[in-house]
């Protein structure tokens, strides 16, 4: 039968059958059409109270999107309500519409305008902030009364006040008062003891407080009653200073402090129970300034102190010398060689000298800083950088002379204090190792003999490069103890004892 002999009915029904066939097979679905103007999740969101009537949200940038639709809720499960419509540009919102010490849930989606069209991206999960007082800055904490502590710290706008906690050393943090002022004073503070303070403003809002972050933590020792000691500081040795006191009645130990200059901060050196300390492995010739407390042990296992003793300052015994290796390593990491003769460089060849001189000026009981230590790592520059930040008594630059120059010693210096020095290196040295000399220069264009802040300086060149090369590369080690005696004569050194 043909299709147009088949009743009209049945022909109208395979019409529409073949028609929505044709439409699943060439018409494309929604998703097919859209995906790519569904925009991503939005990521890295993020809400904090940053004042109390305002919190900040935040979240990364997404690309190829049109903008953000931002929504809050006052619960978790709450209803969300759009509160913002940022541009694609904008990352951050600030949400004053709120309430303090009130919870708040933010929600944030992408979209992308095509044409007539909207489409939007998926909700990103919840975030939770509360709007809080900003927090307080504590600013001072002093006790200048046995027993009482002060505070001051910075005012927070809106404040109805301000709670103040304390600890001790051991303890943990209790609430020690409020105030409506930014001030307070903590007259129940036990004399001597350590303390640990920090403030946290807050706001009354319906009958409830709502408290800011807390302010940074400082720290006090309660002034005492405790007797306070009176110190004595003496150079017992080379090296060593011994510091003596009274003892405090009560007492169950000292602490001592102790500082390099009137510029440097104390640190605590040491905690005793007797009433004496001996400071030793330190530098010659550098002043200390020392002082000390008594304290007496709680029963909490806190301490007491007493006032801080008065400043004693002593100069340490001994001597203390700089000796610079020649060239070296500047401060940007370049090798200066120095003069060179025969594939031989000023540098290499005066750093067995210098670390010889070294070795032989310890054994004899004088205190060395040397560049030689670390093998010419600094040159003229370095050395007298780090020369001057010593009281040393001789500066000492250990040279060769270039290959053109004559056969011999010559050492150079500045004034009458560096020709005395210049004498005894020289007549050591031609003694000792049977060297000519072409004589001791004045010289006033040399850098490491200007800048030096020692008392006393030589640049020494022992030889030159040409014709005493030999005796710098087998001799070294006698040179070396040659310079070393010299200094020792010009500082009154006694080299027959082993002052080690």
């Amino acid at each position: 039968m043909r299709f147009y002999n088949l009743p009209r009915i049945i022909r109208l029904s395979f019409t529409i059958i073949i028609v929505l066939c044709l439409t699943i097979i060439y018409v494309p679905s929604s998703n097919e059409a859209f995906a790519g103007n569904i925009p991503s999740k939005v990521s890295s969101l993020k809400a904090s109270g940053i004042s109390y009537n305002t919190i900040s949200v935040t979240w990364k940038k997404s690309s190829n999107v049109s903008g953000y639709r931002l929504y809050r809720a006052t619960s978790s499960k709450g209803r969300y309500t759009l509160i913002a419509t940022p541009s694609a540009s904008v990352t951050s919102y600030a949400d004053v519409n709120i309430t303090t010490g009130r919870a708040y849930y933010y929600k944030i989606r992408a979209y992308k305008s095509s044409g007539s069209r909207v489409f939007f991206g998926k909700y990103t999960s919840a975030v939770k902030a509360v709007a809080i007082p900003g927090k307080p800055q504590l600013l001072t904490v002093i006790s200048e009364k046995p027993g009482v502590v002060d505070m001051t710290w910075s005012a927070v706008d809106s404040a109805t006040g301000y709670a103040i906690y304390r600890r001790t050393s051991t303890g943990s943090y209790s609430k020690t008062g409020t105030t409506s002022e930014t001030s307070y004073t903590d007259s129940a503070a036990v004399q001597g003891t350590e303390y640990y303070y920090y403030v946290r403003a807050y706001m009354t809002v319906k009958g409830r407080d709502v408290y800011s972050h807390k302010s940074s933590e400082k720290s006090i020792i309660a002034l005492s009653e405790l007797s306070t000691p009176s110190i004595e500081a003496t150079a017992y040795a080379k090296k060593i200073n011994k510091i003596t006191w009274n003892a405090v009645d009560e007492a169950d130990g000292y602490v001592i402090y102790s500082r390099l200059s009137t510029k440097a901060s104390y640190k605590k050196l040491a905690t005793v129970t007797s009433n004496k300390y001996t400071d030793d492995k330190l530098l010659p010739r550098t002043k200390w300034y020392y002082k000390v407390r008594a304290y007496k042990t709680n029963s909490d296992g806190s301490h007491t102190y007493s006032a801080y003793s008065n400043v004693d300052k002593v100069v340490t015994e001994g001597h203390l010398v700089f000796i610079s290796c020649g060239h070296g390593v500047d401060d940007k990491g370049r090798w200066d060689s120095g003069c060179c003769y025969g594939g031989y460089q000023e540098a290499k060849l005066m750093l067995p000298i210098t670390k010889a001189m070294v070795k032989y000026m310890r054994s004899y009981g004088v205190s060395v800083i040397t560049d030689a230590d670390n093998n010419n790592d600094m040159n003229v520059n370095l050395c007298i950088r780090r020369a001057n930040k010593y009281p040393v008594e001789t500066y000492l630059d250990i040279h060769c002379d270039w290959y053109g120059a004559k056969s011999g010693t010559q050492p150079l210096y500045r004034s009458a204090a560096d020709l005395k020095l210049a004498k005894c290196l020289n007549k050591s040295v031609i003694s000792k190792m049977h060297l000519r000399t072409n004589g001791i220069t004045y010289r006033t264009d040399l850098k490491g003999l200007n800048l030096t802040k020692a008392p006393a300086a030589c640049l020494f060149e022992t030889g030159s490069i040409r014709y005493e090369r030999k005796i710098f590369t087998k001799k070294y080690d006698a040179y070396g103890k040659a310079l070393a005696l010299g200094l020792c004569d010009y500082l009154g050194v006694d080299t027959t004892k082993a002052n080690k």
